[in-house]
């Protein structure tokens, strides 16, 4: 497991708050983000970009323990800019890249990748994924950056042989091992 250890370079002034660099160990992976933010309305800008995070540890650490989590290593790098302080009004660009793992108790592969993008206040998002390593996923969703707004879009679930994917729910357990075995 590798430490916390964080540095930042940066100022902060009646303008605002200027971030040079600033990295970290985080999550089994490295953390750097750099930005600008005015104190007020005015040109804002951050980019970050994660390096060979542990998908599990993120997961647990930003939405508790879940009973399956997912697993890889994976590299985020995100761009935002915008006028005002509030970040639905902000563009964002996001690409986040899955690399391959195994499927075991509590853990699923996702392997792939995924792109987010937001620009007044609409978003969309798209990626293609294999879970559990052999699921091929395909979805694009979409909405507006506001909490009581509909996501719309599609999911689609390629064929698979229904052995592995039972395989998938045996590994991560979430069939028992007893489950009769399966064919087709």
């Amino acid at each position: 497991s590798r430490g916390s250890n964080v540095d930042v370079r940066g100022t902060v002034n009646a303008r605002g708050l200027s971030v040079d660099a600033a990295s970290a160990d985080l999550w089994r992976g490295h953390v750097d983000v750099s930005g600008a933010l005015s104190f007020g309305d005015g040109p804002h800008r951050v980019a970050v970009t994660a390096r060979d995070v542990d998908a599990a540890t993120a997961a647990a650490a930003i939405s508790g323990q879940l009973r399956v989590a997912p697993a890889g290593r994976v590299t985020l790098v995100a761009t935002g800019t915008g006028a005002t302080t509030t970040l639905a009004d902000w563009q964002w660009r996001a690409r986040l890249e899955v690399g391959e793992s195994v499927n075991a108790t509590g853990r699923v592969a996702w392997p792939g990748e995924a792109d987010l993008r937001s620009a007044d206040g609409a978003w969309t998002a798209s990626g293609r994924h294999r879970l559990g390593g052999v699921v091929p996923v395909e979805w694009a969703l979409s909405g507006q950056a506001r909490a009581d707004s509909p996501i719309t879009g599609q999911v689609r679930v390629a064929s698979t042989e229904l052995r592995d994917a039972t395989e998938v729910l045996r590994a991560t357990g979430l069939v028992d091992q007893a489950f009769p075995p399966v064919s087709g």
